[in-house]
């Protein structure tokens, strides 16, 4: 950075009003690459003192500034890096001081409003790339954030990278999904391989959605696991309903706007509209209600094969309410319950699924335990799935959910042994603490008390 640069910053520093009660102004210039130790020389702070720390006049220092001059305003070079808070022997003057940082780096920070600590440090480094574009900087400003901790940055770099004006992490994991299920032609993918960290992605995938990304997987793997877990928290599906899922965005041509409709619109959907009996639509499907609304009659349309109509708000992908053949069926099972006394009545059990390994103490974010089923499925017998996942000791969920459907029919006891991988979920745990497995089936539920002891390190400061 040239050297006018710097002597204008430090210009404003010292000229800047001063806090309350404070009668001069003391600023640490930190160096510890020892880039700009020539730099000091050629200074010329009007007012200003510059002092240049060795590693033996930090003493002398102290004294000057404690004892012998208590009005000069100081311009303290510091190109030492300390082991530990004590050995730095001006620490305590430290902090009622200020501190400057001439590195590219550090006036980013500060013009993109990001605090100067070092986890935040060590995120902006790791988006080395996505800061070399001035264009790619602005959009991140535009969003007009401060930030404070690493979790919001990484979310609202990677919203730009996926073309978002801004975005939650939800937001960012459906632009991934809508630009296709290949990773080679996913772009938002490339981009956050070029210009950002795909590692951190699938971290944050993880925390949010349970999902471990292994480089052999498909991203309809992905896509499945959101669709079925993550998203059907976020968007409030129902199983009792049918509904569309768009992956990629909807265009202009997809989508009906509400002056098509001449007349009264009691209610709007993005697959329906509730209006007046005389009310009329160009291309909706008129729908014969045959019914009141709080006593005023009603008629309805429909969009036709996947046409939206224009509302405010998000979640325009996944719809429900209109009359395909995807948003109406609801499949139903009729079942026919035998009496004991019944003649053709059958006692059958589930088969039963037992905890196999021995040890109780998991040690990785990733591990693996046995399950045994103890009979084999015959004709009193029958096949039984069970839900298996771990929780904490306030019984919230910790891990992602496995299934294991226990339908093996060989008498062989090995042959009936099942493998079961679990994920725990990025956070820390007590190893002093109780947590559960859980084995589950549509009656049944056993509970096994494990601990979990890992020295876990969020690499991206996800949790900070």
């Amino acid at each position: 950075m040239p050297n006018e640069r710097i002597q204008f910053n430090l210009q404003e520093r010292f000229a800047a009003p001063l806090p309350e009660f404070y009668r001069r102004r003391i600023i640490f210039w930190k160096d510890e690459d020892r880039e700009f130790e020539k730099d000091v020389d050629e200074l010329n702070l009007e007012g200003v003192k510059i002092i240049k720390l060795t590693g033996t006049n930090n003493f002398a220092v102290k004294k000057l500034l404690l004892h012998d001059d208590l009005d000069s305003n100081y311009l303290i070079y510091c190109p030492i890096s300390y082991t530990g808070d004590e050995d730095d022997w001006l620490q305590d003057i430290e902090y009622y001081s200020e501190t400057f940082r001439a590195d590219f780096i550090s006036m980013q920070m500060e013009e993109l409003n990001i605090a100067p600590s070092a986890a935040m440090r060590k995120t902006v480094k790791l988006y080395a790339k996505f800061f070399d574009s001035k264009e790619r900087c602005q959009k991140l400003r535009r969003i007009g954030r401060d930030y404070q901790t690493p979790l919001q940055l990484h979310i609202d770099i990677m919203a730009v990278l996926a073309g978002l004006s801004e975005g939650s992490a939800q937001d960012v994991i459906i632009a991934v999904l809508a630009a296709g299920l290949e990773k080679e032609t996913n772009s938002v993918l490339s981009n956050l391989r070029k210009f950002g960290s795909i590692e951190a992605f699938w971290q944050l995938a993880r925390k949010y959605t349970g999902y471990i990304e292994e480089e052999d997987k498909p991203l309809g793997y992905f896509a499945a696991h959101v669709l079925l877990t993550a998203l059907s928290q976020t968007m409030n599906a129902s199983v009792m309903k049918g509904f569309l899922y768009t992956y990629k965005p909807l265009c202009e041509s997809d989508k009906i706007d509400r002056k098509t409709f001449s007349g009264d619109v009691y209610e709007l959907g993005r697959r329906y509209a509730l209006t007046a009996p005389e009310t009329a639509a160009d291309f909706l499907l008129p729908v014969n209600l045959g019914r009141e609304l709080d006593g005023t009659p009603v008629k309805g349309y429909a969009p036709q094969d996947t046409i939206r109509m224009k509302v405010q708000g998000g979640g325009e992908n996944y719809v429900h309410g209109g009359i395909s053949l995807q948003e109406l069926v609801v499949p139903v099972i009729v079942f026919k319950n035998l009496r004991t006394t019944n003649k053709n009545y059958v006692e059958v059990k589930n088969a039963e699924l037992k905890l196999l390994s021995e040890s109780r103490k998991i040690s990785n974010l990733i591990f693996s335990l046995e399950f045994h089923q103890r009979q084999p499925v015959g004709d009193k017998i029958q096949p039984c799935t069970y839900s298996l996942y771990m929780t904490d000791d306030e019984g919230a969920v910790i891990s992602d959910r496995q299934t294991v459907i226990a339908d093996k029919t060989s008498d062989n006891a090995a042959a009936r042994v099942f493998r079961v991988r679990f994920n725990l979920k990025a956070g820390t745990y007590d190893k002093k603490k109780v947590y559960r497995l859980v084995i589950a089936n549509d009656i049944d539920i056993e509970e096994v008390e494990f601990h979990i002891d890992i020295a876990f390190a969020d690499d991206f400061g996800f949790d900070l």
